[in-house]
């Protein structure tokens, strides 16, 4: 529902949204490109081309539904990561209704998705980076310049956004030098990279198009072609905002204060003197997660703030009980 600041019901300005789930955008607008040029290969008499766009469509369905998680997903991909890191250490997790995401394992379905949901940009380039292949291959093939052009771009965007690590600046060492600045630049986002080999690419669509319609002025095929062009510059644009994990800027801050809690409660259940020394632990493995932007001394000082809550909610109901089991006696009126 659209509220009267122009937000929905999230918060979230309408067109915002699409840069708040760019990776999401991205995926749906490509499968609706690689749909459209299935359409018009086949109406071109081209089986294998559709084929191409058919294996395409399933990298884009992959980033469509794995890419931008929402805040619940989010908490439980970190929650099963972490559960499983702390049972490697030996850590003892209690057994209750909040620790449960931590104590989950999960079978090999649940796996696979935690896979996806941890990749969905990479498995994109994956199967598009094989779909260039196979279009660069056919182009050697048939000796079509263009074909082998496109398969090229396509080639470079794939292992460009498998390939280049994704990396923060580090404001206190700043890039010298134009190749150093231009390495920050590319490691800030990588697919920035893969988005503008990929709209090189699109030169090639849209003149396909073109030339389709004039070849075949009384066909319809330039029609899904040109949407096809569309849909990429458009999903184009939106990979270009992504970043390779979950596609957004990382985890949001409702996500760690809420795991934070639970780990509190995993802390308070050791030992006095292991507590300090799992706090670290646990604040060091979650700032090392790439989508979790606080650093270990900043993890650390929220979970020691939710120990030091659980521990004045402690103290207040140790005062109740003790005032309900021990009353104190009403005052007697005096005569």
């Amino acid at each position: 529902m659209i509220t009267t600041d122009g937000t929905d019901s999230t918060g979230i300005k309408p067109l915002e949204g699409f840069k708040h789930n760019s990776l999401k955008s991205a995926g749906y607008a490509y499968l609706v490109g690689d749909s459209a040029l299935s359409v018009a290969r086949l109406m071109e008499g081209d089986p294998t081309g559709a084929a191409g766009g058919a294996l395409w469509a399933a990298g884009s369905i992959a980033c469509a539904k794995y890419g931008n998680p929402k805040a619940d997903k989010q908490l439980e991909l970190l929650s099963h990561k972490l559960g499983e890191y702390l049972r490697k250490q030996g850590v003892a997790i209690p057994d209750s209704a909040d620790t449960k995401m931590l104590t989950e394992e999960g079978g090999i379905v649940e796996h696979v998705e935690s896979f996806l949901y941890k990749y969905p940009s990479q498995m994109l380039n994956a199967v598009y980076g094989i779909g260039g292949a196979f279009v660069a291959h056919g182009g050697f093939r048939k000796n079509v310049k263009s074909d082998i052009a496109c398969g090229a771009l396509i080639i470079a965007g794939a292992l460009a956004g498998i390939l280049i690590p994704e990396k923060s600046p580090d404001p206190e060492h700043p890039p010298q030098g134009a190749l150093q600045k231009a390495w920050a630049w590319m490691q800030e986002k990588p697919l920035r990279v893969s988005s503008a080999f990929y709209h090189a690419n699109n030169v090639f669509t849209v003149l396909g198009a073109f030339e389709k319609k004039r070849a075949y002025p009384m066909g319809n095929s330039h029609y899904f072609r040109f949407l096809t062009a569309a849909s990429f510059i458009f999903g184009n644009t939106m990979l270009s905002m992504s970043s390779k994990g979950h596609g957004g800027s990382g985890y949001d801050t409702q996500t760690i204060q809420h795991l934070a809690q639970t780990c509190a409660q995993v802390v308070a259940a050791q030992p006095q003197p292991l507590q300090e020394a799992l706090v670290q632990t646990i604040a060091g493995y979650l700032s090392s997660q790439p989508e979790v932007h606080l650093k270990a001394a900043e993890v650390a000082l929220m979970l020691n703030e939710k120990l030091a809550q659980r521990t004045v909610r402690a103290a207040n109901v140790a005062q109740w009980q003790q005032r309900v089991s021990n009353p104190s006696p009403l005052a007697t009126p005096s005569v």
